[in-house]
């Protein structure tokens, strides 16, 4: 028995630290759907890498990469605050049904036209265009449904989570990727994709509605998507938050388009090699996003930090890619991973009950719809002057969130 003054074994400290760590698979619910969520991560990186290989083949510009990422994002920029009003009004368990369904059929279908050799950058284009639309609806739809398998009490520990299973599926799902890319063709990995997708709606099929802490659904009215945004503007923790989360989405989260760059620029690799270089950026993040599971931020200070810090790992890459460029990406994936997970956790904590469909679209619009002004940009920086632009442009982007975190403070002073 331990008395007065005794400290905690090693051991016993360890697996407190798991047991935070990992609090939210508790949940029977939440534990299947965060196993089927990790085999559909990796699918979905795993065309992730092998679409913008094809990209590189097809066309081999950084701009074609930017433009890609751009045309996928579109839709979320435009109509992502719609979407979260549409998540607030329907049954999230069938919007997610019906959302990864459709990423199937589209899979499949990018499969048919690789295999056919008449693949076009126009293809390529139309469909990360149709991938933006569903995205619209299943971000904010994946997040808002976190709440209800897991609860108020641990929706911050699982937000993190489902980072953590986004980024280990970067770790996985690049390097599986560029073997197959490598071994079968490119369009194995759009089959193996489609296939994954299964996993996911078998658990939600099997799901039973009383097992779910369902959030209310919110009325059909008009100006919902208008008052989101006012609610989010009023809430000053909520404001520097989205703002933040906002300056880094747009220029500070193309990881694929600067990665790739300096594979190709930099290191002159192959498909395998660039697939490890990506599966060094995935564990890095996994790492951040683990911290961040075992003590979620409760302040904009702190994930101010973490985009500081993301800004730094940038900047370790601007002199000399070729003689750091391996842990030079693994930091990155480290900070990447406390910022996105703590972020996304941050609000998830600020947001409201029958409203939170609506701030998480506002958040999905923040961190990814922006790299539509954000992406074409950095690839043609990065086009013009190497990589090195690119880094350099997302370091600073990082660098002006961090100091808009400490303005708001300011402010409140």
């Amino acid at each position: 028995m331990m008395t007065h003054g005794d400290s905690p074994s090693p051991l016993t400290r360890f697996r407190i630290t798991v047991q935070d760590t990992f609090a939210s698979l508790a949940s029977p619910t939440y534990r299947r759907y965060f196993a089927s969520q990790l085999v559909s991560c990796t699918g979905t990186w795993m065309q992730m890498v092998a679409e913008n290989w094809l990209i590189i083949r097809l066309h081999g510009s950084g701009m074609a990469l930017g433009i890609s990422t751009s045309v996928q994002f579109a839709p979320m920029l435009i109509l992502g605050a719609y979407g979260g009003v549409l998540v607030d009004r329907w049954n999230k368990r069938h919007i997610l049904v019906a959302t990864q369904t459709l990423y199937a059929i589209l899979a499949l279908s990018m499969a048919a036209v690789v295999a056919s050799r008449h693949a076009a950058i126009w293809m390529v284009w139309l469909a990360s265009l149709v991938l933006g639309f569903v995205n619209v609806v299943d971000w904010p739809g994946r997040q808002a449904f976190t709440v209800e398998m897991v609860g108020a009490t641990h929706v911050a520990n699982a937000t993190a989570l489902d980072n953590m299973v986004n980024v280990s599926a970067r770790a996985v799902g690049p390097a599986i990727s560029g073997l197959l890319i490598a071994s079968t063709g490119i369009e194995t990995c759009f089959i193996v994709n489609a296939i994954s997708y299964l996993a996911v709606v078998t658990v939600l099929l099997g799901m039973a509605p009383v097992q779910l802490a369902r959030e209310p659904i919110a009325p059909v009215t008009r100006g919902q998507t208008l008052s989101a945004i006012r609610v989010a503007w009023n809430h000053p923790a909520l404001r520097v938050a989205l703002l933040m989360v906002a300056i880094v989405g747009a220029f500070g989260t193309n990881f694929q388009l600067l990665v790739t760059l300096l594979a190709v620029q930099s290191l002159h690799a192959g498909a395998a090699a660039y697939g490890r270089l990506m599966s060094y950026l995935g564990v890095g993040m996994i790492i951040g996003s683990l911290r961040v599971a075992n003590r979620p931020p409760t302040t904009e200070l702190k994930v101010g930090a973490y985009a500081l810090l993301l800004g730094g790992a940038y900047a370790v890459l601007i002199p000399d890619p070729r003689g750091v460029i391996a842990w030079g990406v693994a930091l990155l994936g480290v900070a990447a991973g406390l910022f996105l997970a703590g972020a996304a956790a941050h609000v998830q904590m600020l947001s409201a009950p029958g409203m939170r469909g609506r701030v998480m679209a506002l958040f999905t619009v923040a961190i990814m719809g922006t790299t539509l002004v954000g992406g074409p940009m950095v690839g043609w920086i990065s086009q013009r002057t190497t990589a090195r632009g690119g880094l350099a442009l997302s370091a600073a982007a990082c660098g002006a969130a961090a100091i808009l975190v400490l303005l708001g403070r300011r402010q409140k002073a």
